[in-house]
């Protein structure tokens, strides 16, 4: 998927800062499908694709505390 005009060099802060209310969903489901559509994953931590991995659990479930 090519990255939209609007998101070029702005997909790894997206990324890094999923969690943030700064950013749309829009933003974040770009930025998730072009680190999803990445030949390879050496550059990215393993906390950044749990966090991301929570994110969109917690739009599709609802958990009770």
């Amino acid at each position: 998927m090519k990255v939209s005009e609007g998101m070029r060099g702005r997909v790894m802060l997206v990324w890094q800062n999923i969690d943030s209310p700064f950013f749309t969903d829009e933003e974040k489901g770009e930025a998730i499908r072009h680190v999803l559509d990445l030949a390879t994953h050496n550059g990215i931590k393993k906390a950044e694709i749990l966090n991301a991995c929570e994110y969109l659990w917690n739009k599709v479930f609802e958990v009770e505390k």
